[in-house]
């Protein structure tokens, strides 16, 4: 089994999550956001405990909350076309 295999299996368990933000006029730029503004935190909190061994442990729950943000924020963009839209302003 590799991660690919478990990919749809863990957006099938986020998809509810992403109607509820999608419904509730969330964009995936604003998930990505909260993405960093999480990372910024963790980072913070590991820092200025110098990296205490139960800092650490903070670390593997922030980098699967991040997966998950990465996953709903894909999500969010296929349902509002926004990654189509986005790829066509680029160019």
């Amino acid at each position: 089994m590799t991660i690919y295999d478990l990919k749809p299996k863990f957006q099938n368990l986020l998809r509810p999550i992403a109607r509820t933000l999608a419904a509730s006029g969330i964009t995936p730029n604003q998930v990505t956001v909260a993405a960093l503004i999480l990372s910024i935190a963790a980072g913070l909190a590991v820092f200025r405990t110098g990296a205490a061994p139960r800092s650490l442990f903070l670390i593997p729950v922030v980098l699967f909350l991040r997966m998950a943000l990465n996953a709903v924020d894909g999500m969010l963009a296929k349902e509002r076309d926004a990654a189509r839209r986005n790829a066509e302003r680029a160019w």
